[in-house]
């Protein structure tokens, strides 16, 4: 095994024993590729690269492939090499693989520990605030320890790029999902209603959930901005992204779409968050962007706070 100072000096383009190749970055960031068993090293010059090696040693050590893939046709590229051979498709970039993510998860457990705690001690209102800035704040931090391994950090590659289509297509795509998670979220209360279902029925939304008064904008900002944004950089460009690069976009969408319904512990919301996750990653592999799936999220938080603000 060779030591971190060994892996991180420089290394001669040429081709190794497992077919792998060396691109060189413009911006001076030299990174190795390999799609064998083996190691990739991201090379940042000067201090940076200290900090970068110190804060996140997954940087230098065990990725496995350092690849990235086309998200129109799946084509497996290079790192470094951003545009498709086969179908020309500007994308790819995705560096991390299944133990990243399940890295980033179980960092995340603490956090959402401490949020549930919190809500035993603080009102709802309060906890929807704070827990929504300490989890927006871990996730994110996950993101840029785990899968911005390079510098400049690649933002296209956890999704915040423009669509890969017409912006007319977007909005239709993201408005006809918008309608069939409702439709689906009625129908699916209707049901457990009507079964008597009582464990699997949709709470109301808590009258408590927003700050009262002028401090409401507080609330609309935490719920209809910060939660949108973060939880779908996490879900769908991090964790959906880096499952799809080691076991394909299926089986990680599922996965992807589980863990995002358990974050969201009530079990009568578990199966309408599960399908709310399963649109929103369909509509990121459609688009290649997850700024619809973030419109699409706040489109349907803003219809919760509406809904408890002209409630009281």
């Amino acid at each position: 095994m060779r030591s971190v100072s060994e892996m991180s000096r420089p290394l001669p383009a040429a081709t190794c024993r497992n077919a792998c190749s060396i691109a060189v970055d413009s911006e001076s960031v030299d990174i190795v590729a390999c799609r064998g068993p083996g190691f990739g090293v991201v090379r940042i010059p000067g201090v940076a690269a200290s900090l970068w090696r110190n804060l996140t040693p997954l940087a230098i050590g065990y990725t496995r492939p350092m690849t990235s893939y086309c998200t129109r046709c799946g084509r497996m590229l290079l790192l470094g090499n951003t545009v498709c051979p086969v179908c020309s498709h500007q994308g790819g970039g995705a560096t991390w693989g299944f133990r990243h993510v399940a890295l980033g998860i179980l960092a995340l457990v603490p956090t959402a520990l401490l949020v549930s705690a919190l809500a035993t001690l603080m009102p709802l209102s309060a906890v929807t605030v704070l827990g929504t800035g300490l989890l927006a704040l871990a996730q994110l931090a996950l993101v840029w320890l785990l899968a911005m391994r390079a510098w400049p950090p690649n933002l296209a590659s956890i999704g915040l790029a423009r669509a890969k289509m017409q912006r007319w297509r977007v909005a239709v795509a993201s408005i006809t999902l918008f309608a069939a998670n409702l439709g689906f979220a009625q129908l699916y209360a209707m049901a457990t209603v009507a079964l008597g279902w009582d464990f699997l029925t949709p709470p109301d939304l808590p009258e408590d959930l927003l700050l009262p008064g002028g401090w409401v904008i507080c609330s609309v900002v935490a719920l209809v901005v910060i939660t949108p944004v973060a939880e779908e950089i996490f879900f769908r460009g991090f964790v959906l992204r880096g499952l799809t690069n080691s076991w394909g976009f299926g089986p990680a969408l599922a996965v992807s779409s589980a863990l995002f319904a358990g974050l969201h512990a009530d079990p009568g919301v578990i199966i309408p968050v599960f399908v709310t996750a399963l649109l929103l990653g369909g509509l990121y592999r459609y688009t290649g962007s997850v700024w619809p799936g973030i419109a699409v999220h706040a489109m349907q938080n803003l219809l919760a706070v509406a809904t408890v603000a002209f409630a009281l």
